[in-house]
Formats: structure tokens, C-alpha cells, sequence
């Protein structure tokens, strides 16, 4: 009799462990009592670059018509896997951007490296776009663009 679970909802079961200190008047209380939660502000930060998919491919381009060019920037791609991290994971037997079974398609950049799964370019104007085809189109791809500094 002791050990039997309480029939009502208790909303304040453990409330001396998981709690967040709170001022009396940074918590609006609604009209029933309870408090309010705070969401904060947040605003999101758009990626520089947008990736589309594309039948047996993907696409690249700007997101953003504020950047300052050019830039550089490093694409990874690898077949997605079901434990570990897809990148590492990579086999040439997969694909090879330095081969020619992939096709590659670029305006506005300039392909400064290509091997394995690492595309290395720089962007020089806002109508860059790159496509690359030819991947196994039974197999999800996993895109990783980013921004690389000029002093690495």
C-alpha cells in the first residue's frame, strides 16, 4: 500500500532536482496559474550554400546574394551508412571525383582540386552553380559544403 504510484498527475514530482532558477518577473503566468515558458529570440543563420538533389546527382549554389567574394569552399560527399561517420566510411570503390565517372558541371567557380570524395573551389561570381551526376541512385548521398579560410 505504501509503494502505489499517486492516481492524480503530479506536475511538481522531482521539482527540487530538475528545476531552473527563475525571477518572479522574467515568467508570465498564464490565466490558470501556471507559468509561461520563455522562449528566447533566436534568429537562424542562413548556410551560404544551398544544396539541391538532382536524379543520380546534386546541385550547389548560392543561398545568399550578400556574401563577398570569391571564396573558397570544400565539398564532401559520401554514401550514406548506417553506423559511423559516412565520410571516413568512404571507398574509392565507391566513387572518385579524380575518375571520370562522375560528371562534373560548374559555372562561376573554379575547381581548384578534385580527388577521391573532396572537391576543393572558389566561388569568383553570384551565379555559381555546381552539379555532379553519375552516383548509384539506389544509395542516399551525403553532401558536407563548407567555407574554407584563405590563410589554411
Amino acid at each position: 500500500m505504501i509503494d502505489q504510484p499517486s492516481q492524480e498527475l503530479q506536475r511538481d514530482f522531482l521539482k527540487e532536482i530538475f528545476f531552473i532558477p527563475e525571477t518572479p518577473n522574467e515568467v508570465p503566468k498564464k490565466e490558470d496559474g501556471t507559468k509561461e515558458p520563455i522562449i528566447p529570440d533566436i534568429e537562424p543563420k542562413l548556410s551560404k550554400f544551398k544544396i539541391s538533389r538532382l536524379e543520380k546527382g546534386f546541385k550547389i549554389s548560392l543561398n545568399r546574394t550578400d556574401i563577398v567574394l570569391p571564396i573558397q569552399a570544400k565539398i564532401k560527399v559520401a554514401y550514406d551508412v548506417i553506423r559511423g561517420n559516412p565520410f571516413k566510411q568512404h571507398e574509392i570503390h565507391d566513387f572518385d571525383f579524380g575518375g571520370n565517372l562522375i560528371s562534373i558541371n560548374f559555372q562561376g567557380c573554379a575547381i581548384l582540386a578534385k580527388d577521391k570524395n573532396i572537391i576543393d573551389i572558389e566561388v569568383m561570381n553570384n551565379s555559381f552553380y555546381l552539379t555532379a551526376s553519375g552516383f548509384d541512385y539506389r544509395r542516399d548521398l551525403v553532401i558536407n559544403v563548407r567555407e574554407r579560410n584563405n590563410e589554411a
